[in-house]
């Protein structure tokens, strides 16, 4: 999340989402900022943010790709979002040893294999907010072994308790 450190919507943000102030970063990258504000302001279709981002996040020439085997790993877990992958599957699945594919994928990617795989898990669990009404069962249904885990997970990455971001949420029923 973007939010200018001038304008009134820091305030309120601070107010609603209250963090310690090292949670969050400051950065002067005048591209990064006006491509976010442009996506924001201009309301783009998909495929539009997907072109303004691969612009703004452009390959650096003489970059070495991502090891095809690790590509495919991520590949995999993409295609399929809802399930959980063990490192072991994936390992076989990109012909791996377990232990080659968690040295590979860190190597590869600079994050651990659990660390991207509890990512991907907060992140499925966040799109579900809006078709659930009860954290326990998003929690179980992303792999977490409770809400306590799920809560703690996503406070770690975010700064906020999930449950700021749950009720903020407006829902409602059409009844036929």
């Amino acid at each position: 999340m973007f939010v200018e450190m001038d304008s009134p919507e820091f305030l309120l943000m601070r107010q609603r989402f209250p963090y310690r102030m090292r949670s969050a970063t400051t950065f002067h990258d005048a591209n990064l900022v006006n491509c976010f504000r442009s996506i924001y302001e201009d309301d783009p279709t998909k495929d539009e943010i997907n072109a303004r981002l691969s612009r703004l996040l452009g390959e650096v020439p003489g970059t070495p790709a991502i090891d095809p085997r690790i590509r495919a790993a991520i590949d995999i877990m993409r295609n399929e979002p809802d399930r959980n992958f063990s490192n072991e599957h994936l390992a076989v699945a990109v012909d791996l040893s377990p232990s080659r594919f968690l040295h590979l994928f860190k190597t590869e990617t600079g994050n651990p294999y659990r660390r991207f795989r509890r990512w991907k898990r907060l992140m499925t669990a966040a799109g579900e907010f809006h078709h659930a009404d009860n954290m326990t069962h998003i929690a179980l249904n992303n792999g977490f072994t409770d809400s306590a885990h799920f809560s703690n997970c996503f406070h770690q990455s975010f700064g906020v308790q999930p449950s700021f971001v749950f009720r903020a949420i407006k829902r409602f029923e059409v009844m036929t």
